[in-house]
């Protein structure tokens, strides 16, 4: 408008003229006006042109201007810039990037799952943060134990059975009395995989139901995951579940994957059978619940919803996405 490209197109507003200044507004027309020839340096006088002629004007001014924007146009690239990469564990400490991760896995969770208090969330990442706990120490004294896990697992690699490989993983988190009792109590016949497999369960599941649950944190959590589930929502149950896990410390969290993992794999309907009367996921269900979740404020019906849930997506519980 300065140079007289275009003018507003006369409106009266309360009988008197606009005022012809641009606005940027769907309610205000403007049009061309006369402007300065292509060869207007040469002295020419100015010409009326039409939209379509100025528009010709500007892209043909000079053939510099027209080179010019057919190579940026030829050159022009919408991929993101190639940046040096930024090494940020060689600036940041290992703590300081746990915190990090720990505020972000709260902050999502706290969108998918509605929580009536904060303290639990803010307790549990002190806790997490101050008072790691440190990997279980096998027992020095007696070095038998070395020995009965060796053959153990010795045993298990030989038969390429997915049962017993599941469920001598389990073994490395059980006391040492427990693993030298299953050595001193092998069936005399190793083929006898069944019996094997009933000697294996019995000691994991007796383990299992006189420890503290692996889960015995973040009980709203679990209320809010449950409700999902009742809900039908198992998507946004499976993320809250999976950030849930991220929170715990390394140690709970890889005897937890073993756990579910053998529990996934004992439930199935065609292994070896656990209880005559009774079906293998309901006996796996009924023996491990308290082993991963005992909130008193949890229903049974809910408690059970949710063991199930972990059981049929043991592969997918410990996958996170940011």
């Amino acid at each position: 408008m300065d140079y007289k490209v275009f003018e507003p197109v006369p409106t009266k507003v309360f009988g008197k003229d606009k005022k012809p200044t641009f606005e940027d507004s769907s309610c205000s027309l403007y049009r061309f006006t006369t402007i300065p020839n292509q060869d207007s340096q040469l002295g020419k006088e100015n010409k009326l042109y039409s939209p379509s002629r100025y528009s010709d004007a500007l892209f043909k001014s000079s053939d510099i201007k027209s080179a010019s924007l057919e190579d940026l146009w030829e050159n022009l690239s919408l991929e993101p810039t190639n940046s040096p990469p930024v090494n940020i564990s060689a600036t940041l400490s290992p703590q300081v990037i746990n915190e990090v991760w720990q505020e972000e896995t709260i902050g999502r969770l706290l969108q998918l799952v509605d929580l009536p208090l904060l303290d639990s969330l803010l307790k549990q990442q002190e806790f997490v943060s101050k008072a790691p706990q440190p990997k279980r120490q096998p027992d020095l004294v007696n070095s038998s134990n070395y020995l009965d896990r060796g053959i153990l697992k010795a045993y298990s690699d030989s038969q390429e059975d997915e049962w017993l490989s599941a469920a001598t993983d389990c073994l490395e988190y059980l006391p040492d009395q427990m693993v030298v009792d299953i050595s001193r109590n092998f069936p005399e016949q190793p083929d006898r995989i069944d019996l094997v497999k009933e000697l294996l369960f019995d000691a994991i599941g007796k383990y299992y139901s006189s420890r503290e649950p692996l889960l015995n944190h973040l009980s709203d959590v679990h209320n809010g995951i449950a409700e999902l589930l009742v809900n039908g929502k198992t998507e946004i149950a499976l993320e809250a579940t999976q950030l849930f896990l991220k929170l715990l410390d390394s140690q709970n969290r890889e005897e937890f994957r073993r756990l579910l993992y053998f529990m996934a794999v004992a439930a199935h309907p065609s292994e070896f059978k656990l209880q005559k009367e009774s079906d293998n996921r309901m006996v796996v269900k009924r023996i491990f619940s308290k082993a991963i979740v005992d909130n008193k404020n949890l229903s049974k019906g809910k408690t059970d919803l949710l063991v199930l849930f972990l059981m049929d997506h043991q592969k997918d519980v410990f996958k996170v996405k940011f």
